[in-house]
């Protein structure tokens, strides 16, 4: 173990002397190298925060969305009554633990009925902006995404996200909005961006109106106005890249202003359809050399670089090799799991099928009590071939070699058919099970026994989560070209603290029934991936003893 050591210390000495040897004989050529290299680092992080800003805005905006459309159904919230829509709204927002600056209803008189922000309430909407529009006089009534609106008891401008509120007979009687508050954001990512002396990060909107700059004299103006394109000198390289922002197109650019060299990234923020901001960083070149020369370009500078390049190397080396292992880790996991599952599946479909001869006297005659034993076996075979089954869907999965086969298939009569059949199930437990649809038969680009399997499995998890005399509710509805199926039940409900783990691979939550219905808790992750692969996603709200509801929504047309 010493000789070690010793080897370790002298190969140390040796890379030490060659590494100070390389720093006493580096020249110009590789100062100028590095130069380059530090232009390049700065450009690349220019990108990432640029990404950063867009993508979290964009997951702001999209959790917003997907949160609003799930609260929608609830009656409390449509009837647009103050005292109950606020009720409902601090209870959904202390549930789902939205991160979503407010949350508000607007009613056909275009004020707020309710409100977490207490300060709209009453107060009409066009006092914010014209912003609801698009919502409350287009026919078919679309989501919108506003720009920068100013709120009474907020510092800074907020994006609020709309979605349409209809009744129970389908009538538009208004809309439910979210916001972001943009300070937020910006205290987040941008105002901590900082480039050499005068390099700056900025937010347009699509319109070109700035939201955020750290030169703070032009928030509010529009990039595209003669005021702020003299400041800047009309670069036309500069210019055209923030239009192809616009287009959907990111870009490094190098351009000139006033005779200064800059280095610009302009990044899209894909919020939704004629719905695009773009977010610009950029810093000049000549101050990213400056601080390369002050911070003391010397030979000892040189070999503590290259020190740290080796080491910055040899770390990312040992990455590779982790990463490389754990792979094949999961390789050898996830084809033990597929094999041993496809070992498992033979002999226990040969004990069903024998099994099955001697239920159905082939054997000869059995007394009652022999009858249970074979008819408890065979039970007990069959929930071993689900979990076998569940294995080797998950095995699918994760390897990415599940086959869904989509083709034009009746989801009215899919959805029908589970309710038609778990019905017994419901029965024996005392439940009551009711299926809402406008639609006995509902076209839909689906893998019919996929998603025959998906539906089955929510409404069998709501009843064994239901106590006798609980009610169980299925609907299926439409908008546009999404299709809403929702599952709701009367049941123990999940406590806010396990929702994380709801669809996690063997998560399963403890509460008052877990114990007596077992499982092996794949059923939820097996439901949110065969969703996704749909083009579809799933959400979930629930509340501690009354009751659970997950929503699925799926396109209606084929998803590639």
């Amino acid at each position: 173990m010493k000789r070690r050591y010793i080897s370790l210390i002298i190969f140390v000495a040796i890379l030490a002397i060659a590494l100070s040897t390389l720093g006493v004989l580096a020249d110009f050529r590789i100062k100028d190298r590095l130069e380059k290299k530090l232009i390049d680092d700065y450009t690349s992080q220019q990108q990432v925060v640029g990404q950063e800003v867009a993508l979290s805005l964009q997951n702001k905006i999209e959790n917003i969305q997907n949160s609003l459309n799930s609260l929608v159904y609830d009656k409390d919230i449509q009837s647009g009554d103050t005292e109950k829509c606020n009720a409902a709204l601090a209870r959904y927002n202390a549930i789902l633990k939205l991160d979503i600056g407010n949350i508000g209803r607007v009613g056909l008189d275009g004020t707020f009925h309710c409100s977490i922000n207490k300060a709209l309430i009453g107060t009409s909407a066009s006092k914010l902006g014209n912003y609801l529009d698009p919502l409350f006089k287009g026919s078919d009534h679309p989501s919108i995404i506003s720009r920068q609106l100013k709120v009474p008891n907020v510092d800074g401008f907020v994006v609020a996200v709309h979605v349409p509120v209809y009744d129970d007979q389908r009538r538009f009687v208004g809309s439910l909005g979210g916001a972001v508050y943009l300070n937020d954001l910006i205290k987040e990512y941008l105002s901590k961006v900082k480039f050499a002396k005068t390099g700056f990060a900025g937010l347009q909107d699509d319109n070109g109106d700035i939201m955020y700059t750290q030169l703070t004299r032009n928030i509010n103006k529009n990039y595209f106005s003669e005021e702020i394109q003299s400041q800047v000198g009309k670069p036309a390289d500069f210019n055209q890249a923030i239009r192809d922002g616009y287009g959907g197109k990111a870009s490094l650019v190098r351009y000139t202003i006033g005779g200064v060299s800059k280095v610009g990234s302009i990044t899209p923020v894909n919020l939704a359809e004629n719905h695009r901001w773009i977010v610009i960083v950029n810093v000049p070149e000549k101050e990213i050399a400056e601080i390369f020369f002050q911070a003391g370009l010397s030979n000892a500078f040189t070999v503590v670089a290259l020190i740290l390049v080796i080491a910055v190397l040899l770390i990312a080396i040992l990455f590779v090799v982790v990463i490389v292992r754990n792979y094949r880790l999961q390789k050898v996991k996830d084809d033990f799991v597929s094999l041993a599952s496809h070992q498992l599946k033979t002999p226990a479909t040969g004990v069903k099928q024998y099994l099955s001869l001697v239920l159905h006297g082939y054997v000869g005659e059995m007394s009652p009590k022999q009858q249970k034993a074979i008819q408890d076996a065979y039970d007990s075979n069959e929930r071993q071939l689900e979990i076998v089954n569940d294995l080797l869907d998950v095995a699918r999965i994760d390897s990415g070699r599940i086959d869904i086969k989509k083709i034009s298939t009746d989801l009215g009569t899919i959805v029908a058919d589970a309710v038609k059949e778990l019905s017994v199930e419901t029965a024996a437990r005392k439940q009551t099970i009711e299926l809402d649809s406008e639609y006995p038969h509902l076209p839909a680009f689906i893998d019919a026994d996929r998603m025959a399997m998906v539906v089955e499995n929510l409404i069998s998890n709501a009843s064994k989560y239901t106590p006798a005399g609980g009610k169980i509710k299925v609907t299926l509805t439409t908008k546009g070209t999404t299709i809403f199926m929702s599952v709701s039940d009367t049941g123990v409900g999940i406590a806010p603290k396990d929702l994380s783990k709801l669809f996690s691979k063997f998560g399963r939550i403890e509460n008052p029934l877990s114990a007596k219905v077992g499982g092996t808790g794949l059923g939820l992750y097996l439901v949110k991936s065969i969703v996704q692969l749909h083009g579809g996603a799933i959400a979930v709200r629930s509340q501690v003893g009354h009751g659970t509801t997950f929503l699925v929504t799926l396109p209606k047309s084929r998803q590639t």
